[in-house]
């Protein structure tokens, strides 16, 4: 494990809004983690 990578574990079936509120909400979610 590293503290540097991001492993993502999706369901086997996912749909495109699915992928589009993920990839929406990811840098607020990281930016999240690094201020702590």
């Amino acid at each position: 494990v590293a503290p540097d990578v991001l492993r993502l574990a999706p369901s086997l079936v996912v749909t495109d809004a699915q992928v589009d509120a993920f990839l929406t909400a990811l840098p607020a979610a990281l930016d999240a983690a690094v201020r702590g």
